[in-house]
């Protein structure tokens, strides 16, 4: 889809999209307990949510470290819909969390965030990349990996290609599924020489974790 058709199908859906996919289907609380059993979280992080939507996977890194007591921590978050960011601003202000920033931004013109906003230890993508054409994906990924620092982490959570994601992910919010050979060969041209791929939940989406 052109931005333009995905920033209309989140504006409509914003509200339906945190149900849907982090309540109904659990996906949130996976996510969760990924990032609870992984270890990413550590003191003196920065960190990048691209593609925030509701901030839904920077809220679950904010409350890992908080319950940590790593008030250090840096978080930065962008997304393409001003609707979603609304959400998840309404949340940040309640919890007055000071170091939580969010901008609007398309992921295919990294140009437009700040000129600080680089040099992170992590960057977290999860439900964003489905929604480019798969002709754009090597460049999205590129320039995320262009932000990390030196021996940074990516972490993505991507669609899987199986026959319910046809119907609810292709069919229905019309975006791409992946096999996971198609993303190992994404992974290796962009220039990932350490990462590694893992299918979960229902084997409906990948997890992929790369190190620059």
């Amino acid at each position: 889809m052109e931005s333009k058709e995905v920033q209309k199908l989140y504006t409509e859906k914003a509200s339906f999209y945190n149900f849907f996919f982090l309540d109904f289907l659990g996906v949130g609380r996976r996510i969760e307990n990924f990032f609870r059993q992984s270890g990413y979280i550590q003191p003196r992080l920065k960190i990048l949510d691209a593609g925030c939507g509701t901030g839904n996977i920077t809220k679950i890194l904010y409350t890992i470290a908080d319950e940590k007591k790593y008030k250090d921590v840096i978080f930065h978050a962008f997304d393409l819909t001003q609707a979603m960011l609304d959400l998840f601003r309404q949340w940040v202000e309640k919890i007055s969390a000071g170091n939580i920033t969010m901008k609007q931004a398309d992921v295919l013109n990294l140009k437009q965030l700040p000129p600080d906003w680089s040099e992170y230890d992590l960057i977290i993508s999860c439900g964003m990349l489905e929604y480019l054409s798969k002709d754009k994906i090597r460049q999205a990924l590129g320039d995320l990996k262009r932000l990390l620092k030196h021996n940074g982490k990516l972490v993505i959570f991507i669609t899987s290609r199986n026959i319910i994601t046809k119907l609810f992910i292709e069919r229905w919010w019309r975006a791409h599924t992946y096999e996971g050979k198609e993303l190992q060969k994404i992974f290796l041209d962009i220039g990932f020489s350490k990462f590694k791929i893992t299918k979960r939940w229902w084997r409906s989406m990948f997890t992929v974790e790369a190190e620059k």
